[in-house]
């Protein structure tokens, strides 16, 4: 069962979905051609559809040869284009005519995580001043123009018991001197640095900010450094391999770090995540959050299965999470595709986006297979 060639040779794959494996190029592209035998073929669902005689997965790993490839007409719709290349490719006029260029809410937020076991993030007041040097509005409007939604929270705002209460944290560098005072940091020395004794010392608010090497990340960290710097706090952004920066994450060898956190559409269940025994390796709980409470509403949500009942569990969990500061909630993208304009398509939030099987040609442009990337 569990032998490899049963999971991408032809003859061994066995389904009851619209269309079978015709054959599979490692690294290059895979058919699926539709039964003629299919069992759901005069159903109208769309999700048991089957309007492509045939599907032609390509498997484009450079992003110049995916530019190339929607100029050349050669495939029908891209998806998990990466946001740089997004932006760019949607202001081409050229191909706007052939293309339409899609956004529809995601299930994944980042943040600035914080590790509370970190003694310079030990207190939540340091935590919250930090928030207030980190500009997202400028992030959206320069980075993520119609592309991301501010989040407040641990939970999408696509959710319907997303916290809407809870007011985004203004970019305040003020405000974060307040804080920072409050939390015992002061500039004493006069090199614009705060610091404050930590284990018999005084130490400087400095650290490392780790970063993904994609070109947005760099860029939100640099944001977030610049800000930081008004309120006396130092920041040195530090770029690292995805698996090195998780290593790192997990190890609990930060202080700070640009962090993913992906969700399913389900109701939630923050055990894995925030609970406090899934620190790693027993969870994902990378910043060492810590909260009895919370604890105990984790537990009730997961037991609880009214929707009704568990929604001012939800609402309240959120409200303590947003009182500790454990990340800098910044904003949730939108998932991105490019289809073509001779498709009759519905796009979705559901991975990967489109019903594939559910894709029309228009009548007058009708084909006899679709391409995608």
């Amino acid at each position: 069962f569990n032998d490899p060639p049963t999971s991408y040779q032809p003859d061994k794959i066995v389904g009851s979905g619209p269309y079978r494996l015709e054959s599979w190029e490692s690294g290059q592209k895979l058919l699926l051609v539709r039964r003629d035998n299919y069992w759901a073929l005069d159903r109208s669902e769309a999700w048991l559809a089957a309007q492509p005689d045939y599907l032609t997965f390509l498997i484009i790993p450079d992003n110049t040869t995916t530019a190339n490839a929607l100029r050349d007409h050669m495939v029908d719709v891209v998806v998990d284009m990466p946001i740089e290349q997004f932006r760019y490719l949607r202001d081409e006029a050229y191909l706007r005519q052939y293309y339409d260029f899609l956004t529809v809410p995601g299930f994944k937020y980042y943040s600035i995580l914080l590790n509370q076991d970190d003694p310079l993030m030990s207190d939540s007041l340091t935590r919250r001043a930090f928030a207030h040097t980190v500009d997202v509005d400028k992030i959206l409007d320069k980075l993520l123009p119609g592309l991301a939604e501010r989040v407040n929270g641990p939970v999408l705002p696509t959710k319907s018991y997303y916290n809407r209460n809870l007011a985004t944290l203004p970019y305040d560098p003020t405000r974060a001197r307040e804080l920072l005072r409050q939390a015992g940091w002061e500039d004493q020395d006069g090199d614009g640095i705060v610091e404050r004794e930590i284990d018999g010392k005084r130490r400087p608010l400095r650290f490392s900010l780790l970063s993904f090497t994609t070109p947005t990340s760099e860029a939100v960290s640099i944001v977030v450094a610049e800000g930081a710097r008004e309120a006396g706090i130092d920041v040195e952004m530090v770029k690292q391999e995805s698996r090195t920066l998780l290593n790192h994450l997990s190890g609990g060898k930060f202080t700070a770090s640009f962090y993913a956190q992906g969700y399913e559409p389900i109701p939630d269940d923050f055990s894995q995540v925030w609970y406090s025994s899934s620190v790693p390796p027993s969870g994902t709980n990378r910043g060492n959050f810590n909260n009895p409470e919370a604890d105990r509403l984790i537990e009730r949500i997961a037991r609880t299965t009214d929707p009704e009942t568990r929604v001012p569990l939800y609402l309240r969990f959120q409200e303590i999470v947003y009182n500790n500061q454990p990340m800098i909630f910044l904003y949730s993208p939108y998932d991105r595709l490019v289809v073509s304009k001779e498709l009759e398509h519905v796009p979705t939030s559901l991975a990967p986006n489109l019903n594939f099987n559910a894709l029309r040609a228009a009548p007058a442009t009708r084909a006899d297979g679709l391409n995608s990337r």
